[in-house]
């Protein structure tokens, strides 16, 4: 929180009710969004600046995004984190988002919100499909009888609060809730000023702060429960009938009863999501995508390297410079740019997927597997995160109420292949299977799964023993993804990829460059194989040649992948010329390369964050030992199989 800051506002409620949009809309940030409950795992902090009263000084407003709970008892760490920053940090301001499609499940945390005494709105999310059900709500009754201003609100369609009137006095037509995130601003910033000076904070006893212990989530009958839970629904199911009118249309429900029947089913469920995903990776790395890779590979190769080249040599600069740009440099970074078109429409089907609700689903049908090996099916959505990046899918796995469950989950979840190995599979596969591109994509993400459950079963019999956890999870409803949203999101993810490949892939060209044209004199290698990189690559490559890649090129490329997976290819574009890449890689050999990319120790930032996690040096480098030992026994098996088939077929 900023320092500078002059008022607090924690937006607190249930998960997936919308807090993020919110957070998202007031702050002007672009936080991560999902439509599925555990997005966020820890408090994200955004501020505003506001103009005080009668004078033109302006003042900062922090606002923090919680974690989603259903309940002030805390059962997990992001549960723990919400009620310690409500009762510590004290807020100036609480807004409350509750989703007004389920206020009988939403209401519940109200009321365990207002008992703490900050001053609070009650935000009713979702309108716009309440209004599409037919349904109709009575704010300002609703407001009277909870004794809080009730507001609706329409947090992706910025349809907010509509006036500071409706604020105070409630709203009688969800229509007249029409308006912008700013009047939401003017209103929060009169209730601040107007509370600020004479506000009192108390805490009631059975609300004291708790410290993150992972007993508490070992030991759930040890928790201090809210006796009063039974009168409180009682109170809610008051409210909600005198102010809930439902309608005859429950459009949203019945189209998504509809869907789930076919894509949840118990015997075409996974069928259908391994069929779709096979289809997207047949569209991203089919003509499309290599349409617009080769334009970009033609940019780097040829374009900019030509026109880089020719200045360089016309200004008189030194030979040295002129390599290192551009068979260091551009070389590098371009090897990685060139899959962005690919990658960009994998991300568009797959964000897709996540923001209609598809995703939870399933993390729904997994769960008939995951009960098997002693998980439940809520460890597959860090798993699921994990196809973006592993260190927020790391990082969600504290969602688990279960703390076997949360190491396992961890251990198991960089087993999922990032966005960062997808240049990777691309280079290989364009180059020796462009007849299969798609095939052979999904497999490698089925592999990855499959490792994943085998390996979360061997860990649940072994170093991570306990009880089996019940699961219980919220499935929302399909929703249509706001264009602006969606597409946030979709760049967001690309922005990414190529802001590492200008800052980490760039200074790892360099690295490689540098390596492998100089020796440890720092002198000019006559053999590249005399170089940094080809001294130490061939001391390791006998480790290597059982996988079929026993080259110091590829073993270094397997090196700097560490660094970031993303290097491997930049590593592979300098260390090799286009035929030496053709003649020492065959089918098997590139597929087993793939297989160890896929499955060996998470790059650097993954590995902080796994041992950050877990909070033991130990836990985290038996973590990368094993994901890599699982790597080298897979590309083994493959390797071998492989030899086999080729010698049986021929």
């Amino acid at each position: 929180m900023s320092d500078a800051a002059k008022f607090t506002i924690a937006l607190a409620g249930n998960p997936n009710s919308g807090k993020t949009t919110l957070f998202n809309r007031l702050t002007k940030s672009n936080q991560k969004v999902g439509n599925w409950a555990g997005v966020t795992v820890e408090k994200k902090i955004g501020s505003y600046t506001k103009t005080k009263p009668g004078a033109d000084e302006k003042e900062t407003v922090s606002v923090v995004d919680l974690p989603g709970i259903y309940s002030l008892t805390p059962y997990s760490a992001e549960e723990i984190i919400t009620r310690n920053f409500i009762i510590d940090e004290k807020p100036d301001l609480v807004i409350n988002i509750v989703d007004a499609t389920s206020m009988e499940r939403n209401l519940y945390l109200t009321f365990q919100l207002k008992k703490l005494g900050s001053p609070m709105i009650v935000a009713l999310n979702m309108m716009d499909e309440v209004e599409q059900n037919g349904t109709t709500i009575d704010f300002e009754k609703m407001s009277d009888m909870l004794g809080i201003p009730v507001v609706p609100i329409s947090a992706i369609e910025g349809k907010s609060f509509s006036s500071k009137v409706a604020k105070l006095m409630g709203y009688k037509s969800s229509k007249a809730a029409e308006g912008g995130i700013e009047r939401l601003i003017a209103k929060t910033n009169d209730i601040l000023d107007h509370n600020f000076e004479n506000r009192a904070f108390k805490t009631e006893d059975s609300f004291e702060k708790k410290k993150f212990d992972p007993a508490l989530l070992k030991h759930a009958e040890d928790i201090d429960y809210d006796t009063q839970s039974a009168e409180i629904y009682s109170d809610i199911f008051k409210i909600v009938s005198a102010t809930v009118h439902e309608g005859e249309k429950n459009i949203q429900r019945n189209r998504t009863a509809k869907i789930d029947r076919v894509l949840t089913n118990k015997w075409l469920g996974i069928p259908i999501f391994l069929v779709l995903m096979g289809i997207i990776f047949q569209f991203a790395f089919g003509p499309v995508g290599a349409f617009f890779s080769d334009l970009i590979e033609v940019f780097f190769s040829e374009t900019l390297s030509e026109f880089i080249e020719g200045w360089f040599t016309a200004a008189g600069t030194a030979a040295w410079m002129t390599d290192l740009v551009v068979n260091g440099i551009i070389a590098g970074v371009g090897a990685v740019l060139t899959f962005i078109p690919q990658i960009v429409i994998l991300f568009i089907f797959l964000t897709l997927m996540e923001d209609s609700g598809y995703l939870a689903r399933v993390a729904f049908l997994m769960d008939r597997i995951f009960t098997k090996i002693g998980l439940s099916g809520k460890s597959f959505i860090p798993m699921l995160l994990g196809f973006g990046c592993t260190v927020p899918a790391v990082m969600a796995a504290r969602t688990l109420d279960n703390e076997m469950d949360r190491k396992t989950t961890i251990f198991i979840t960089p087993f999922m292949s990032c966005g960062a190995r997808l240049p990777i599979y691309v280079l290989f596969i364009g180059a020796f299977f462009s007849a299969h591109q798609g095939l052979i994509m999904l497999t490698l993400y089925v592999l990855g799964i499959a490792v994943a459950i085998a390996s979360a079963w061997l860990l649940k019999k072994t170093i991570f023993k306990g009880p089996e956890s019940p699961f219980i999870m919220e499935l929302p409803p399909y929703r249509f993804p706001d264009l602006y949203t969606y597409l946030q999101h979709v760049w967001e993810k690309a922005r990414g990829f190529i802001i590492r490949a200008g800052t980490i892939i760039v200074l790892a060209s360099i690295v490689i460059w540098f390596c492998q044209g100089y020796d440890f004199t720092l002198t000019a290698a006559e053999d590249p194989a005399e170089s940094i990189f080809g001294v130490i690559g061939n001391l390791m490559v006998p480790f290597f040649e059982p996988l079929g890649f026993g080259d110091w090129r590829a073993v270094m490329s397997l090196l700097v992948g560490f660094v970031a997976k993303e290097a491997v290819v930049s590593a592979i574009e300098i260390l090799y010329t286009s035929e030496d890449f053709a003649a020492l890689f065959t089918p098997v050999t590139a597929f087993a390369f793939m297989v160890f990319t896929l499955l060996y120790l998470p790059c650097l930032a993954a590995f902080a964050t796994i041992k950050r996690e877990l909070n033991s040096w130990k836990l985290a480098i038996f973590a990368a030992a094993y994901q890599t030992a699982i790597a080298y026994t897979a590309a083994f098996i493959v390797y071998r199989i492989g030899l086999l088939t080729v010698q049986y077929l021929s």
